[in-house]
Parts: structure tokens; sequence; C-alpha cells
């Protein structure tokens, strides 16, 4: 009777843990979501070895295990994206009016739900937006802005420190 309790009990903690701590296929397929409070800061490594550091009251929503051949963020709010280079699977930042191609490595994004605008300020390499009217690609030190309500895209030569002291 001892022996088979023993067994028992082996048998289903080993079955626990097992589920528990090496079953992470559930984990995976659920997307994670980071937000910051107003006021924080919050720095996120991504799955694939991109930094991304949220600024006050953002979030980004993101797949453990990007399947496909896209690496692609859903991001509400400011981040600064400090991406991996991995030219099989580009790396794409979708906000609610634009999207924003990786095709360098670091750049800022501002998509407040509130502001009547969005900016994506470019430090190193190149980036493509995508809006339904436009596609452009940005150069380094560079500001795209993008009004919500005309729909207008306007760029300009900035100095991207400027933009990205929050960090």
């Amino acid at each position: 009777m001892q022996v088979a309790a023993i067994i028992t009990i082996s048998i289903t903690c080993t079955i626990f843990i097992q589920q528990r701590f090496f079953n992470t296929e559930k984990a995976l397929n659920n997307p994670l979501t980071v937000k910051t409070n107003a006021g924080e800061r919050s720095t996120v490594l991504l799955p694939d070895g991109t930094k991304v550091t949220l600024n006050s009251k953002s979030n980004i929503r993101f797949d453990c295990n990007y399947e496909g051949s896209e690496r692609i963020v859903y991001l509400e709010g400011e981040g600064y994206f400090d991406v991996y280079p991995d030219k099989e699977h580009p790396f794409k930042v979708r906000t609610n009016m634009i999207d924003v191609e990786c095709l360098g490595t670091k750049f800022n994004v501002k998509a407040y739900e509130k502001d009547e605008q969005i900016t994506v300020v470019l430090a190193e390499g190149s980036v493509r937006i995508k809006s339904d009217e436009s596609n452009v690609i940005l150069t380094p030190n560079t500001c795209l802005t993008y009004d919500k309500e005309t729909r207008y895209i306007t760029q300009s030569k900035v100095n991207s420190d400027d933009f990205t002291h929050w960090r």
C-alpha cells in the first residue's frame, strides 16, 4: 500500500511539474502585453533580441514566437526601438493609423491615441512608413509627422536625440 502511494504521488508530481514548468506551448500562442503607467518607463527585451523602451502611458503587444515570416508588434503610446537585425523576418510596428517597417535599427514612434499626430523619428538605419495613402522611407535624423485627421505626411530634418531624450 505504501509503495503504491509513493508511486502514485511520484507520477502525479512528475505530471504536474511537466505541465507547469516545461509546457510552454500554451503561453507562446498567447500575445503578451507590456504597459506603463503615468510617469513610468519600461524596457522590454523581445524574444528576437529587439530592445524596446516604452514611455509613460504606453503599451506594446506581441506574440512570443513571432509565427510567420514577419516580426510584428502593436504599439499604443510611445516606444523607442533598437531592432535586432534579421533580414529574413522583417520587424514591423503597427499603430492605429500607420505601420513602420524596420529596414535598419533604431527609431522612435509616438502614437498616443489622444494625440492628433503620429511621429516617427529615425536615429540609425532606415524605416519604411506605410499608410493607406503613402509609402515613405526615412533616413537618419528625419522626423515624419502623420496628421490623423487630414492623413497628410510631412518630413523634416531633426536631431534625433531631441526626440529620444526621454529614454
